[in-house]
């Protein structure tokens, strides 16, 4: 992303007031915001407008907001892999 030191700094700091717990890069960037259990929330956040976003439509897994994020639960070890109440 040609970001310099001083922005990463930046973007930990509000990462970190956030109460973010994890990020990952690569398309779409990962953070991870909220554990449940043995469970994560996540953010996936799309950069590209070419990404096939079919597999971030489950319904379970992942469910889809706007062309630009995608909503994730991942249970864990065991048990259900979507999000729960669903």
């Amino acid at each position: 992303m040609n970001w310099t030191e001083d922005e990463i700094k930046i973007l930990k700091e509000k990462l970190d007031n956030a109460n973010c717990i994890s990020i990952k890069d690569g398309e779409p960037v990962k953070i991870g915001f909220k554990r449940s259990g043995l469970g994560m929330y996540s953010f996936n956040v799309f950069q590209k407008r070419d990404t096939d976003r079919s597999i971030f439509n489950d319904g379970c897994q992942y469910i889809l907001r706007n062309h630009n994020l995608a909503l994730e639960y991942g249970g864990g070890a065991i048990g259900q892999q979507c999000f729960p109440n669903k």
